[in-house]
């Protein structure tokens, strides 16, 4: 299409602002989400490698949306169990390389240590431990 920019759809998600009581979901495929609010944004389950979780490769359907690095700004990012679609230590790395300032929540079950997550950035709620996140309130259930 003349005059449109070459823009991937991550770039364009960074762009949103959402307004008050609102939200912006970006998939990150398996079942991962980013949600972005007027407070700032989180991950949820990301895997965005294609690491096996011993070293190898694990072949996937489609490609991941984004490098792990390339996400910034993220305020927390949310482990809901210790399955490697949802806890992947490579990806936690470079979400940490590109998000400095995040902090990484997960069950007990999630050694945050694995993907070099400093005890500092990492916490591991109780359930029902209700969490303020850049204006989202998280509580954490038992499943």
């Amino acid at each position: 299409m003349p005059g449109r920019q070459n823009d991937d759809s991550y770039t364009r998600f960074t762009r949103v602002e959402p307004g008050p009581r609102s939200l912006a979901f970006y998939g990150l495929g398996q079942t991962g989400v980013l949600v972005r609010g007027p407070g700032g944004t989180l991950a949820i389950d990301p895997y965005l490698s294609a690491s096996d979780g011993s070293g190898g490769v694990k072949e996937r359907n489609y490609p991941p949306p984004v490098e792990p690095r390339r996400v910034t700004g993220l305020r927390a990012v949310l482990v809901t169990h210790e399955h490697l679609d949802h806890f992947d230590p490579v990806t936690l790395r470079g979400l940490r390389d590109g998000s400095p300032d995040a902090l990484f929540l997960g069950p007990h079950t999630c050694d945050f240590g694995l993907a070099d997550i400093p005890a500092a950035a990492a916490k591991h709620p109780a359930a029902f431990e209700e969490l303020e996140l850049g204006g989202a309130r998280v509580t954490p259930v038992p499943s």
